[in-house]
């Protein structure tokens, strides 16, 4: 079960998660959760959500999927995209499964 949901992660506004590094698994980094959006349009069909982080400015991590960590959702790979030297969005778009 997938449990990187937009429910779950929205609870973790103002919250660090880690940043794994992909050979060692220890934290590399801490990023904080500063806002989770909705995205608007095929939510009938989507589970579609913004995540935008804020790290450390002497620390960037450029664009690429990395290992998230946090005890809500376990660990996660996915795609983190820079806006800035410290600002980042990871964006979720999946199809809902069929009831």
């Amino acid at each position: 079960m997938e449990l990187f949901t937009y429910d779950r992660v929205q609870e973790l506004v103002g919250q660090q998660i880690a940043v794994l590094h992909p050979e060692t698994e220890q934290t590399q980094l801490q990023l904080t959760v500063t806002e989770v959006s909705r995205n608007k349009g095929l939510e009938h069909a989507f589970d579609a959500f913004s995540v935008e982080l804020k790290g450390p400015p002497d620390m960037h991590c450029p664009q690429g999927t990395y290992r998230f960590s946090h005890p809500a959702f376990g660990t996660a790979e996915l795609l983190l995209t820079p806006h800035a030297a410290d600002s980042y969005h990871i964006c979720i778009s999946r199809k809902k499964a069929v009831s």
